[in-house]
């Protein structure tokens, strides 16, 4: 019964990451009615980071995300577990985040490292994908791009769309305060309209909200609609490879360490 469980736990992550939401949230679903007859606390706590997951990324249920991270850290807490808290922090550091407390999002991905973790790649893009947020926030952009960077290599490598999605909103981000308002909209109609984009937490996330605004109000009206209805046509992962490769060309200073060179994936794709 163990192994059943554990087996259709790792088939809702590879739902998931394929852009199956539906089919993950079954798998997760069954997997609690199994776990309900073990009675583990640490796999109950697993399978409820599942569902906090999906209430973060796909519903906006931040309400709900947070009882669960709290359900999570006092199992982590009273079994001293690891994986969950790991998994705990990377929970609350994503709703510090969208609550636009930047710095504690920081702090808590931070944290991660010293728990010392063994290398998964999902695992390593959710610690990235955290700390480009917090970086988008603080303004940071050379660690935003840095941090992008390696979630794109990674979404690009696996071609993970949900992953490629996040990573391409805060592209759009970085666009914006590049000076480049059409290519952010156009990644913004992207992430809002395709359908593998998780779009819950976009809502949920207050700089979104205002960047919407803020390019509607720069770009002339028909530039702006022309931009974004662009954007909601692109490809998803052959944006992220643009998106990568302009990466490259811009931060070919910088000493992010990559999982493997930019040319080499993005002649492979």
């Amino acid at each position: 019964l163990t192994g059943l469980v554990d087996s259709i736990g790792a088939m809702g992550w590879i739902a998931y990451n394929n852009g199956c939401y539906a089919d993950a949230e079954a798998h997760w679903q069954e997997r609690h009615q199994l776990l309900r007859q073990l009675r583990t606390p640490h796999s109950i706590a697993s399978n409820q980071y599942e569902f906090a997951w999906l209430a973060l990324f796909n519903h906006g249920d931040l309400d709900r995300a947070r009882l669960l991270a709290e359900e999570i850290q006092t199992v982590a807490l009273t079994i001293n577990n690891p994986g969950n808290r790991h998994r705990t922090l990377l929970l609350f550091g994503f709703l510090a985040g969208l609550d636009e407390n930047y710095a504690a999002c920081r702090q808590f991905f931070q944290e991660i490292d010293a728990l010392n973790q063994p290398y998964f790649p999902f695992m390593m893009s959710m610690q990235q994908t955290g700390l480009c947020l917090a970086a988008c926030g603080l303004d940071d952009l050379t660690a935003a791009c840095q941090h992008l960077q390696q979630v794109l290599e990674i979404s690009l490598i696996h071609r993970w769309p949900a992953n490629a999605a996040k990573g391409l909103t805060f592209a759009a981000i970085i666009a914006a305060k590049n000076g480049k308002p059409e290519r952010a909209t156009e990644l913004l109609g992207l992430v809002f309209h395709h359908p593998l984009s998780p779009k819950g937490w976009l809502g949920q996330w207050p700089l979104i909200t205002r960047l919407r605004t803020e390019l509607a109000i720069t770009l002339p009206p028909a530039r702006f609609q022309a931009a974004w209805e662009h954007g909601t046509a692109l490809d998803l992962l052959a944006t992220a490879k643009e998106a990568l490769a302009e990466l490259a060309g811009e931060n070919r200073s910088l000493t992010a360490v990559p999982l493997t060179s930019v040319s080499h994936i993005c002649s492979c794709l």
